[in-house]
C-alpha cells in the first residue's frame, strides 16, 4: 500500500488535492465578502439594524442569538452519522444560511417597529444554526484534505487570501454605506442581501471539491465528547480559551455601534480603519507563525496580552472629536489578532490527541469559542444601561457610556492575560515521530 501523503492521508490523488485546496481558498474569499456585508458583527449589518429603529444597546441580544446557535454543533454530530452523502449534507444545509438571511432582511422591515428586534434576532439565529449544523463535518473535511507536509504553507496562504478579500470588501462596503446613508433601511437591506449572494457562491464553489473517503466515512459517538473532556491538556486549552476571551464576550457586539453611533465615524473611514487592521494582521501572520514554532503558544499568548489592554484603553480614549485613539487601538488589535489566530490553532493541535474522535474535539472547541458570547452579549445590555448617564472626568478626557464600558473591560483584561499559562508550551508541541503518524495508528 502506498504511503504517499496525498493518497493515504486524504484518499485523493495529488491533482484532486490541489484542485480541492484551490476551491477551499476561493470559497473562503467569497465567504469573507459575505461576512463583511452580512455578518452579525459587521458595520453594514449594524447600520441596517439601527436603521430599523432598534436601540443600539439591543445589538447584544442579536449577537447573543447568533452565538446561541453554536450549540447545534452537537446536533450536527448526530446528523452527520445519519447522512448517507456527507458532502451533500454540508453543502445543502450550508446553502440555507445565506438564503434565510436574504429572506429575513427583505421581510423584517415590513414588521411593526416593536417586533423588528425579535424578527431580526430570530432570523439571525436560524441562519447561524444552519452554519453550525455543518461546522464539525466542514472542519473535518478541510483538515483531512490538507496534506500534513504542507499544512503550514497552505494555512499561511489561506489566511493571506482571506485577508486580501476582507480588505477589498471592507473598503467597498464603507464607500457603499456612506453613499446610501446609514438611515436608508431599504438600501442597507439590499447590501446585506447582496453579501448573502456571495455566501451562496461560497457554498456552490465547494460542489467541485473532492471529499476524502476518511471524511465521508466519519462517525462520532456521544461517548467521544465525554472522552475529549477527560483529556487534561484539552481541558486546559478550553479553560485558557474561555478566560482569555472573557472581556471580548461583552465587547464584540458593540464595536460597530460604538463607531457609528458614539464616534459618528464616516462609513468610508470605518472601512479604511478595518482595512488597515486587516493589512497589519495579514502581514504579521508569517512572523507570529515563526514565533509560535520557536517559543510555543503559551509564550505568545502571554506576550500579546498587554496589547489587548491597550486596545481597550484606546477605545476608552476615543471621542467624536478625537478619533486617532480608536485607529491606533485597531492597529494594535491587528498585531495581537495575527498572533492569537496562529497561536490558538497551534494550541488546539497540540492539545488534541491523534484519535478517530478528533471531530468531537473540534466541535467542543468551537462551542467554547462561540457559546459564551450568548451570555456576554446579554450581560452587556444591563451594564450599558447602568452606564447610560455616567460621565467621568480623567484629566482632559470626559468618558461617557461606552468609553467607561471599554475602560472597565481593559481592567478585566489585565488578570485574563494570565490565562495564557493554560496553553501548551514549546516542549509540549514538539513533532511526533513518523511511526506515530502512520495511517494504521
Amino acid at each position: 500500500m502506498s504511503t504517499s501523503t496525498p493518497r493515504i492521508h486524504a484518499g485523493l490523488t495529488k491533482a484532486q488535492v490541489r484542485s480541492s485546496l484551490w476551491l477551499f481558498n476561493w470559497s473562503l474569499c467569497l465567504r469573507a465578502v459575505f461576512d463583511t456585508f452580512s455578518g452579525g458583527s459587521s458595520f453594514v449589518f449594524a447600520a441596517f439594524v439601527l436603521s430599523l429603529g432598534i436601540p443600539k444597546e439591543f445589538m447584544g441580544f442579536i449577537n447573543s442569538a447568533l452565538s446561541m446557535a453554536c450549540i447545534l454543533q452537537l446536533l450536527g454530530l448526530v446528523l452527520i452519522n445519519r447522512a448517507e452523502n456527507k458532502k451533500h449534507f454540508v453543502l445543502g444545509v450550508g446553502l440555507t444560511e445565506p438564503l434565510l438571511l436574504i429572506a429575513a432582511v427583505l421581510a423584517v422591515p415590513l414588521l411593526p417597529p416593536g417586533a423588528r428586534i425579535y424578527g431580526i434576532a430570530g432570523a439571525a439565529f436560524l441562519a447561524a444554526a444552519t452554519l453550525h449544523l455543518t461546522r464539525p463535518m466542514a472542519d473535518e473535511w478541510l483538515a483531512s484534505t490538507v496534506p500534513e507536509g504542507v499544512r503550514g504553507r497552505f494555512l499561511g496562504r489561506r489566511f493571506q487570501w482571506q485577508g486580501a478579500a476582507l480588505i477589498v470588501a471592507s473598503l467597498t462596503a464603507g464607500q457603499m454605506v456612506e453613499h446610501v446613508g446609514k438611515s436608508n433601511a431599504p438600501a442597507l437591506a439590499g447590501m446585506v442581501a447582496l453579501g448573502a449572494v456571495f455566501g451562496v457562491a461560497a457554498v456552490l464553489t465547494l460542489f467541485r471539491a473532492e471529499m476524502p473517503a476518511i471524511s465521508a466515512a466519519a462517525r462520532v459517538q456521544w461517548s467521544d465528547l465525554r472522552g475529549a473532556l477527560t483529556q487534561a491538556e484539552f481541558r486546559r486549552y478550553l479553560a485558557g480559551l474561555l478566560l482569555y476571551n472573557l472581556p471580548f464576550l461583552l465587547a464584540v457586539p458593540y464595536y460597530q455601534v460604538f463607531n457609528l453611533e458614539v464616534l459618528s465615524m464616516r462609513e468610508s473611514l470605518i472601512g479604511y480603519m478595518l482595512a488597515g487592521y486587516l493589512l497589519v494582521r495579514m502581514v504579521l501572520f508569517a512572523y507570529w507563525g515563526r514565533q509560535v514554532d520557536r517559543h510555543g503558544p503559551r509564550y505568545v499568548f502571554l506576550l500579546i496580552g498587554p496589547l489587548y489592554v491597550l486596545f481597550f484603553l484606546g477605545l476608552m480614549a476615543a471621542t467624536r472629536g478625537r478619533l486617532w485613539p480608536v485607529m491606533v487601538a485597531w492597529g494594535l488589535a491587528g498585531v495581537g489578532d495575527a498572533a492569537f489566530n496562529v497561536a490558538l490553532a497551534a494550541a488546539l493541535y497540540g492539545a488534541v490527541p491523534h484519535t478517530p474522535a478528533r471531530p468531537a474535539y473540534f466541535a467542543l472547541s468551537n462551542l467554547v469559542v462561540m457559546a459564551p458570547f450568548v451570555f456576554g452579549g446579554a450581560m452587556a445590555v444591563p451594564i450599558l444601561k447602568a452606564l447610560a448617564g455616567v460621565r467621568v472626568q480623567l484629566g482632559p478626557l470626559v468618558l461617557g457610556q461606552f468609553q467607561c464600558f471599554y475602560g472597565l473591560l481593559g481592567l478585566v483584561m489585565i488578570p485574563c492575560i494570565l490565562a495564557g499559562r493554560y496553553f501548551v508550551g514549546r516542549r509540549e508541541t514538539e513533532p511526533v515521530s513518523p511511526a506515530e503518524l502512520r495511517p494504521d495508528r
